[in-house]
């Protein structure tokens, strides 16, 4: 793997679907995946990781301790690829953003 976008999110369930869902293609002609922490989100945004799971390359890890540096920390203990590129869960991706 060459890429993995590291996300941390909380209760931001239509946010983090937004800003994943178009990023697909990308990750796929990349090579790449997404890892997404969710930080202890009691809406709907664990059942939304696991739909988005589905159909993009997308590892789900949880950090119920808050706080956003713990949960991209937490991220790190899965991240294995040789580039590690770290957004918000509210981003509007350019079709060519990850390229």
């Amino acid at each position: 793997m060459i890429a993995e976008v590291i996300v941390s999110t909380r209760n931001r369930a239509a946010s983090v679907a937004r800003t994943l869902r178009p990023l697909g293609p990308q990750l796929r002609r990349a090579g790449a995946r997404v890892i997404v922490v969710d930080n202890g989100s009691v809406d709907e945004t664990p059942a939304v990781l696991r739909q988005l799971s589905e159909v993009i390359p997308l590892t789900v890890v949880s950090e119920p301790r808050p706080g956003k540096n713990r949960a991209l920390n937490k991220a790190l203990d899965v991240a294995s690829a040789d580039l590690l590129v770290f957004t918000d869960d509210d981003v509007d991706f350019a079709p060519d953003w990850l390229d």
